[in-house]
């Protein structure tokens, strides 16, 4: 739900209204010529873990490359693999 800074924002801002209850799981995938590093900022502290997989585009951002983003901004609580939708099946587990 979250393409660019902008949306990352305004979701991180809504998710911080919202009572938590349980984990709140992440999904993410992008495309690699979107700002990958603004779009994580606002949300490190949104997700206690973030499930990540590739598009099938070729340009889709690699499991491994959204994996380093996220070490980056200091989010250790990630799990790979290799498409969004084995990523969303995970997290649905």
């Amino acid at each position: 739900v979250a393409h660019n800074p902008g949306g990352a924002k305004w979701l991180a801002d809504k998710l911080s209204r919202e009572p938590k209850t349980g984990l709140r799981r992440a999904v993410w995938s992008s495309l690699m010529d979107k700002s990958l590093s603004e779009i994580v900022a606002p949300l490190c502290d949104c997700f206690d873990v973030w499930y990540v997989g590739g598009l099938p585009t070729p340009r889709s951002a690699s499991s491994q490359t959204l994996q380093a983003i996220l070490a980056k901004q200091g989010i250790d609580g990630v799990q790979v693999f290799d498409s969004v939708n084995q990523a969303f099946s995970a997290a649905q587990e």
